[in-house]
């Protein structure tokens, strides 16, 4: 007899159930339900769904229906802890409910009713308002039994100094709104596994459970560093063991920075028993998990240090971070001390190293500013650029030319901060490589047989700063511009120097002017007379302290206004220039505006002139400009520097210039 083959149900006869993928029907065949449309687990789990929704929904009812919500200004007149945490608990009781009957209506009709009802619709919505008013009161119950907690502390000033802390000079706040969190959670709980198949071997009939547990332990168990996931790896590797303790000292710091996260910690010894404490809810993971995503942005300054104190903890066996700091602005939370001022020592090439490798991907171009708030001193921004010189961060945009891809100045910038010189911006003029010289005005001449010409020249230009301190190399690199005055116009500026005081060097001192003057028709290469004067429209000091004006300019009258410059100075003393390098910058440093002796061409040219003046200034060269002895001369450097840098705690085998990593 041949083998039978097991026949596969018509559609029609299948389970009409979506599996967990919300797409794929249920092949199996219905055998339950009034009408019978189910298979016999996907009928279980609709009893258990609906059962467990709408008992749901009868707490939500009643809460609301009582008395038990309340108000804020009742919030702020209890004085009892017990109070306050007892009522936080039915808030929790209530939120969760609110959760558990969104989660159970989402699935109702997600994968057993395809279509959604106007009651459901109408319910689903009401829920979202109360969940997000839910938490606001929760939070708030939360915020009050920290305020009385904290009455009599010892350390309730700074404390709540740290916890206050304002945003406004950060580039980026954080939403921790009812709203927000809400937002994050429906976003969060609602994502799919791509291409994760159903796996019907689980016979839980509890899908709001399945759906809820299996989403939170998981986030919960990826904050759990100190488990046995990097144990074994970590004692080989003190990169790892490094990033571990820091992302632990961060974490300290986010719980005690959050009121009612804070709240959780109290009498919690470890992050495995805050985590996984009942207490410690859903909401609370995404209050934490928002604030953690913006380690690169407002939580910056944190994550250095606890960086700078992971780097002890892991350097010593055993060690703490109790005695890293002033014994008074200390503070244990969940087993380890965290401190309520920034560490002012200077950033080692290590805590730059792990700094700059801690962020997936490494920063981008438009992330070099937010690092600046991190340093301390004109050291700290320099080993700072010089480790984004060896390839940490991507060169900002302004190092190449979009429209011409021929003009690359990354390397150049790079070995000018290697050098000390830090370059912030170049820009090149409005006619690059335009031939200078006169041509043809649309404007009338003033008399027959005769048309007007106009003559313009722009300046290519860079912006940076140097060591405000006396310095040798930084006396040696003015020196070498000082005496190209055929080459270099520059205006320098000392923070530490009265007023608006600059000192300036060079020939040409406009980076734009022009004149305007006629000649005979017919005369195809004009030259203006002796007498023609230039007007100038922008001057090397506007780089530094152009108001953004436009004015007329005598003598060019026929030409209209000459656009304003918003100088790289005024606009730091101007509203809105978070994004701006030097916004965030704590000490003082020689300014400087270089501008090409040479017009109209780009600022390529300039930036190798000077690149090559930091060259002579650091003694790698001698005489003038040659592409064969800057090309070695440039290897010896970035050597040199990566050497310096990384040989105190890298093996000589883990790198090599040109490809740097961490092994």
């Amino acid at each position: 007899m041949g083998s039978k083959t097991k026949k596969t149900p018509t559609p029609s006869l299948t389970c009409t159930t979506l599996l967990e993928d919300e797409q794929t029907r249920c092949p199996k065949p219905r055998t339950h339900g009034n009408p019978v449309e189910r298979c016999q687990m996907h009928h279980k789990q609709y009893i258990t769904l609906t059962k467990k929704y709408k008992k749901a929904a009868q707490l939500v009812d009643k809460t609301l229906g009582g008395a038990s919500i309340p108000t804020k200004a009742e919030i702020l007149a209890y004085d009892s802890i017990h109070d306050l945490l007892e009522k936080a608990r039915l808030m929790k009781k209530y939120v969760s409910a609110i959760r558990v009957e969104i989660e159970g209506r989402k699935i109702h009709h997600e994968r057993f009713f395809l279509k959604v009802d106007d009651g459901h619709k109408i319910r689903l919505k009401l829920l979202r308002k109360w969940l997000s008013e839910g938490v606001e009161i929760r939070d708030a119950l939360e915020v009050r039994a920290v305020t009385l907690h904290m009455k009599d502390h010892l350390g309730r000033e700074w404390m709540e100094e740290f916890q206050s802390e304002g945003l406004e000079s950060q580039e980026s706040t954080i939403d921790l709104s009812p709203e927000a969190i809400a937002e994050f959670y429906d976003r969060s709980i609602g994502e799919k596994a791509a291409g994760e198949p159903d796996n019907n071997t689980i016979q839980e009939d509890d899908l709001i459970d399945l759906k809820l547990r299996r989403h939170g332990s998981e986030t919960k168990f990826s904050l759990t560093w100190n488990g046995d996931v990097l144990k074994e790896t970590a004692d080989e590797l003190r990169s790892l063991e490094v990033f571990k303790y820091a992302m632990q000292q961060y974490a300290r710091r986010i719980l005690f920075h959050e009121p009612t996260l804070y709240l959780k910690t109290l009498d919690k010894v470890s992050f495995k028993d805050l985590f996984l404490d009942d207490d410690f809810d859903f909401v609370d993971l995404i209050r934490f998990v928002i604030v953690w995503m913006k380690r690169l942005e407002f939580g910056l300054p944190w994550w250095k240090d606890s960086v700078i104190e992971a780097l002890t903890l892991a350097g010593r066996p055993g060690s703490n971070t109790a005695n890293l700091g002033d014994l008074g602005n200390r503070f244990n939370i969940v087993g380890g001390w965290i401190y309520n001022r920034t560490h002012k020592g200077k950033i080692s090439n290590e805590g730059w190293w792990v700094l700059l490798n801690s962020f997936k991907g490494g920063p981008t171009k438009k992330t070099e500013n937010r690092f600046v708030r991190l340093c301390n001193s004109f050291d700290d921004l320099h080993g700072f650029l010089s480790f984004a010189a060896l390839g940490l961060i991507e060169s900002p945009s302004f190092c190449t030319d979009k429209n011409n891809p021929s003009y690359d100045l990354r390397s150049i910038r790079n070995h000018m901060s290697l050098c000390g010189v830090l370059i912030t911006d170049m820009v090149s003029t409005g006619f690059p490589d335009r031939p200078p010289g006169p041509f043809p005005s649309t404007n009338p001449a003033s008399r027959p047989g005769y048309r007007m010409w106009a003559n313009i020249e722009f300046r290519s230009y860079m912006f940076g700063a140097l060591r405000n301190e006396p310095d040798h190399f930084v006396d040696a690199f003015l020196k070498e511009l000082r005496c190209r005055p055929d080459t270099f116009y520059v205006v320098t500026r000392s923070e530490t120097a009265p007023g608006r005081e600059v000192e300036t060097f060079g020939t040409v001192s406009a980076q734009m002017r022009g004149m305007m003057f006629e000649a005979r028709i017919g005369n195809s290469n004009p030259t203006p007379k002796a007498q023609e004067e230039w007007s100038v429209m922008r001057s090397a000091t506007d780089i530094l302290y152009g108001t953004g004006e436009n004015k007329p300019v005598k003598g060019l009258e026929g030409l209209g206004r000459a656009s304003g410059m918003v100088g790289y100075l005024t606009a730091l003393d101007r509203p809105k220039s978070a994004g701006w390098f030097f916004n965030f910058k704590k000490f003082p440093v020689k300014y400087f505006a270089i501008m090409d002796a040479e017009p109209n061409r780009h600022v390529s040219h300039l930036a190798r002139n000077v690149a090559w003046a930091a060259f002579r200034a650091q003694g790698l060269v001698k005489g003038s400009y040659d592409a064969r002895l800057y090309a070695k001369a440039s290897d010896e450097l970035v050597q040199a520097h990566a050497t310096k840098r990384l040989s105190g705690f890298l093996p000589s085998d883990s790198w090599y210039v040109g490809n740097l990593h961490a092994t």
